[in-house]
């Protein structure tokens, strides 16, 4: 079905002159529509009201207009305009307004375009002296001197714009100025300054325009210095250029002469507020002209107005007399703040603030509540959501809300806005200030861009200025289309060549320390990006756009809690360094073994190395939790807040030594960086360790002498294969699984938007979208991850591994000993791990049935069998710390190069150790994969058996006697068990120690240490300080959930590739 019609976008409609615009069509439609006649159709035109729309039409001049209505008929035909020519009814003209028609005098010089005419500078009179009724005749009489007439169509005269009308005497835009019949002049005494194409003109003393621009002279004044240009989307805001300026050039000389000799008139305070408005257009150069004069004038006797530099007759732009700490601590406010309307103290919950507005030539255009002014350039469809507007939140009014966001400004729309300044003020409701009228307290504003006398960005602060120096003012732009138009090419139409554009804001607003519901003056900073307007208006690149980034901050000073951090930080650094060479200790023993008076070579890189490897293991450990409490306090204390008891402290990390969060923000990443490299030492040193499976298996048929040959052909080599597959894939299992802590934080803070915590909003229940703070955040997700990974701990210790399944570390020596298998570990040179898995039964390569009866014999203790523990004492351990001796040591170095020509001590040391021929000659391969290479798979197969007969042989006290080659249980003291240390020297020195391995508290025995299984803390500890540096860093949580997973998998990966390469 077609549309029975199409309305025209009447933003579009241009109508003729013999059409108006109808409302109700929304379409032009011809003004004979309203004629009662065909005479009044002939002559109707289009009337344009006080907006220069057409909505209806009216007579033209010389004709009278009636109106009909009253005769309409009710089927809505009515046409009620008819037109009347005044020369039909003996008339000479009609009234301005055609409500009649009346005859020119003798003064008049007749009849011109339907009206009567008058001479130069002569004025056309048609109403009574009072204006309260028409004349019968016209009559024309001489304008004051000085005045003119704009008889024709409208006109600019010394830059004022007139509108056309016979019956208007009009005056010059000064009134020292006088119209001479051609122009307007001003009188002796006095210069024509101003530009006409600019504005109206204006005329001042010349005596004091010659003083005036002697000392500021006009040429200077017009130059303003752009110096944050902006060439390129990605390139640097650095570039500097000086426009010659039109409207400097205008307002200058008449401001800086009215200013300077303010006599007390409306027109002098204009002056001086265009004067304190050209200051601001430079961006507060004070090498201006315009800046040095207002500093002069401000300087001079002028009366104070106030304690903050304000001066009598003299527009406030500078706080003169404070310095930018004295600015920022200012405590003037006096009302109390609450978080919300329900608080019982009576505060004001939200920061109500107030916009000044000002145009260019000094007129003060009102003030009105402040809302989203700020959010400047809205942007057209389909981009509204990126730009700014009337739809921009003011959540950040309410008190403690800090916010931020970005819009974008298209920037070519600004170059036809109006140039206005504006300055903003805090509605203050404390009692001070009386009941009926608000008390406005006027705002800092922090300008970035301010250069001093000297030519110092004194307001861009490092992160070493403490901002003392800082100079603050009051009254700033939003955009700059004004100053960047040069004198030759000004025009109503054109653009200027250079532009500049406000593309930071920070509001901060502090919370004093003892009365945190009180605040100090908040102030505004603001940074700013100049562009070429070339660049801007050609082909709507990407230069023709700018981001712009506001932020709100509420916060308080840290300073009681940055002491009680610096006093842990200190005292954790001394019981760090106490640990850490306590660590040292530990470690050498395990290294040097006992009787080490000094280091083997000196002191080495490797050594140094892993001294400093453990104390970045130590430095995590002790640091991690100062760090995770702190920002928990923040957590806690900050979003579960009712009432106000305290703020985040500042987040600047740009500017100045207040960004607050360096610390912890600089601690997190050194801790994820130690912790990366003690994790990634740590799966080196476990790929690295020497493993051995020594077989308990007894062969069926024994031949005497013992012969290699047929007890490998009786004895399978299987189950020592099948354990040495386990023990690989012991290497990397965990307590925790990584995927399920990360799929449920994943799920708790993007499906539920709990990641949200972390935003600056003294509210736990809001979970609106917004900017998250470090300190917050770091909190939110490792409180998150433990609580899954710990949700995880309990499931498998009370339920999983209490009523379904064993620990993983025990399933795997119960495997072991079924197997008939025990495995050796040594970790360090004297140090190790031993699993006795030695069967309790005569053998376990047999049948199912059998194994499965000896299996419930030992379950039931149906017949008496051996018991699995190595020592009699302690029948049910299995598991043992080993100290190693240096004479085992040299023994196990001896018997393990045996296979290898080069080894020294396969050549040299055999004599000094004197052991049998048979055991010298039986071990595994050498961990030198260069000798493995070399060795054949029989000579492997004969050192393995070997060394199983001489470990067999070791752990049976067999070589006590003959050798000096023994060990001994020793059971720990209760100091021992609390705190790990090796035993004491002397009893290092002459026999191998077997310490047993109990575990506490339902945890895994100690020598899971050896795999991943015993260090589930170490690893997850990595995985939240990965995680956190992740949010650092791309500030995604998505992100930071892939990047923690992908690293763990890689390290989990290349420790098990490794690991099985090393059992191989």
């Amino acid at each position: 079905m077609a549309a029975l019609f199409v309305d025209e976008d009447p933003r579009r409609a241009e109508c003729a002159s013999t059409e108006y615009l109808s409302t109700v069509s929304l379409a032009c439609r011809p003004c004979a529509a309203l004629a009662a006649d065909d005479a009044t159709a002939a002559v109707l035109v289009a009337k344009d009201d006080d907006d220069d729309d057409a909505l209806t039409c009216k007579c033209p001049v010389g004709y009278r207009q009636d109106d009909l209505a009253s005769r309409c008929a009710f089927d809505g035909s009515c046409k009620s305009v008819a037109c009347v020519s005044c020369a039909s009814l003996g008339y000479d003209a009609s009234y301005s307004d055609n409500s009649g028609c009346a005859e020119c005098g003798e003064t008049t010089l007749g009849v011109v375009d339907g009206d009567c005419a008058c001479g130069a500078q002569e004025v056309l009179v048609e109403t009574s002296l009072g204006g309260s009724e028409y004349l019968e005749t016209k009559y024309c009489a001489a304008c004051a001197p000085g005045r003119f007439v704009v008889a024709e169509t409208d006109a600019i005269v010394a830059g004022a714009w007139y509108e056309g009308s016979r019956y208007v005497c009009h005056a010059c835009p000064d009134a020292r100025m006088s119209f001479d019949g051609a122009e307007c002049v001003c009188a002796d005494g006095y210069a024509l300054v101003g530009r006409a194409d600019v504005g109206p003109q204006s005329c001042v003393d010349q005596s004091e325009l010659d003083r005036v621009l002697a000392e500021y002279p006009l040429d200077e004044a017009i130059e303003v210095r752009f110096g944050a240009i902006k060439e390129t989307r990605k390139g640097k805001a650095k570039k500097t250029m000086i426009a010659t300026s039109a409207t400097f050039e205008h307002y200058y000389a008449n401001a800086s002469v009215l200013c300077s000799y303010h006599d007390g008139s409306a027109r002098a305070d204009a002056a001086c507020q265009t004067l304190a408005n050209l200051c601001v257009l430079t961006n507060y150069d004070l090498r201006s002209s315009a800046c040095a004069l207002y500093a002069a004038l401000r300087d001079d006797d002028r009366e104070d107005r106030s304690a903050f530099g304000a001066k009598t007759d003299l527009p406030w732009l500078f706080y003169s007399s404070l310095s930018g700490e004295q600015v920022r601590h200012d405590a003037g406010i006096g009302m109390k703040m609450s978080l919300n309307a329900r608080d019982g103290g009576g505060g004001e919950h939200r920061l109500q603030l107030r916009l000044a507005t000002y145009a260019l030539n000094g007129t003060f255009v009102g003030m009105e509540p402040l809302e989203t002014q700020l959010f400047y350039g809205a942007m057209d469809a389909p981009n509204t959501q990126k730009g700014a507007g009337a739809s921009r939140s003011t959540a950040w009014q309410r008190f403690g809300y800090s916010f931020r966001t970005h819009f974008r400004v298209k920037l070519p729309e600004l170059l036809a806005d109006p140039q206005y300044l504006y300055e903003v003020y805090v509605v203050d409701k404390s009692t001070k200030c009386g009941v009926a009228d608000d008390c406005l307290y006027p705002i800092p504003v922090q300008n970035k861009a301010l250069v001093d006398e000297d030519g110092r960005t004194v307001n861009r602060n490092d992160r070493t200025s403490d901002g003392n120096n800082d100079l603050f003012t009051r009254r700033f732009v939003l955009y700059d289309v004004a100053s960047g138009i040069p004198p030759a090419d000004f025009a109503e139409e054109s653009n200027p060549k250079l532009m500049r554009v406000v593309v930071e804001m920070i509001l901060r607003c502090e919370s004093r320390v003892r009365k945190p519901n009180r605040i100090r003056t908040p102030y505004l900073e603001l940074g700013y990006e100049d562009r070429i307007v070339d660049d801007v208006v050609s082909g709507g690149g990407p230069m023709s756009e700018v981001r712009v980034e506001f932020s709100v901050e509420y916060w308080m000073p840290s300073v009681r809690a940055r002491k009680v951090a610096n006093a842990f930080f200190f005292a954790w650094l001394a019981l760090s360094v106490l640990w850490w060479i306590y660590a040292v200790r530990y470690w050498q023993t395990q290294q040097y073994g006992t009787g080490s008076t000094g280091l083997e070579g000196g002191l080495t890189t490797t050594y140094a190395w892993r001294c400093i490897l453990l104390y970045a293991r130590i430095f995590v450990r002790a640091y991690f939790p100062l760090v995770f409490v702190l920002c928990t306090y923040w957590l806690v204390f900050f979003k579960f807040q009712d009432a106000v008891f305290t703020m985040l402290p500042r987040e600047n990390r740009d500017d100045g030594k207040d960004f607050e969060y360096y610390p912890v923000r600089t601690m997190i990443i050194v801790m994820w960086t130690f912790q990366t490299a003690s994790v990634f030492q740590l799966a080196y040193d476990q790929c690295n360790r020497e493993v051995f499976f020594l077989d308990w298996e007894r062969p069926r048929e024994q031949h005497f002498p013992f012969d290699a040959e047929s007890h490998r052909s009786s004895v399978s080599a299987w189950r020592t294969v099948v354990v040495a597959n386990k023990w690989a894939e012991l290497q990397t299992a965990r307590r925790t699984s990584l995927r399920f802590v990360l799929l449920g934080v994943g799920f708790v803070l993007l499906g539920l938007d709990y990641e949200n915590n972390a935003t600056p909003q003294p509210s736990i229940s809001d979970l609106s979208d917004g900017h998250h703070n470090i300190a917050l955040r770091f909190a939110n997700t490792t409180w998150w991850i433990l609580v899954f990974a710990g949700l995880e701990f309990l499931w498998r210790f009370c339920v999983w591994e209490r009523f379904v399944t064993e620990p993983k570390s025990q399933s795997f020596v119960d495997f072991c000993t079924v197997a008939n298998v025990s495995v050796l570990v040594l970790d360090a040179p004297y140090h190790g791990w031993y699993l006795h898995c030695e069967a309790p039964y005569s053998h376990a390569d047999d049948a199912v049935a059998q194994l499965a009866e000896h299996l419930d014999n030992e379950s039931c203790h149906e017949l008496f069998h051996q018991p699995r523990g190595l020592d009699s004492r302690l029948p049910e351990v299995q598991c043992f710390q080993l100290w190693l001796t240096a004479a085992f040591r040299r023994a196990w170095a001896e018997v393990r190069d045996a296979n290898n020509p080069s080894s020294s001590l396969a050549t040299n040391d055999r004599r000094n150790l004197q052991l049998p021929p048979s055991v010298v000659d039986t071990f595994f391969v050498s961990k030198k994969s260069s000798v493995a290479a070399r060795t054949t798979t029989r000579e492997t197969a004969h050192a393995a058996d070997r060394c199983s007969a001489f470990l067999r042989t070791f752990l049976h006290h067999e070589y006590r006697d003959n050798f000096k080659l023994d060990w001994v249980l020793r059971l720990p003291t209760a100091i021992e068990k609390l705190t790990p240390q090796p035993p004491p020297f002397s009893e290092l020195q002459s026999r191998v120690i077997f310490v047993p391995d109990t575990p506490w508290f339902g945890d895994d025995e100690a020598w899971t240490s050896t795999t991943f299984l015993g260090h589930d803390w170490t690893l997850l500890l990595h995985e939240i300080l990965t995680f956190a540096v992740a949010d650092i860093w791309f500030k995604s949580t998505a992100l930071s959930i892939l990047l923690t997973y992908l690293l763990h998998h890689a390290v989990s990966l290349a420790r098990s590739l490794a690991g099985d390469q090393r059992v191989a």
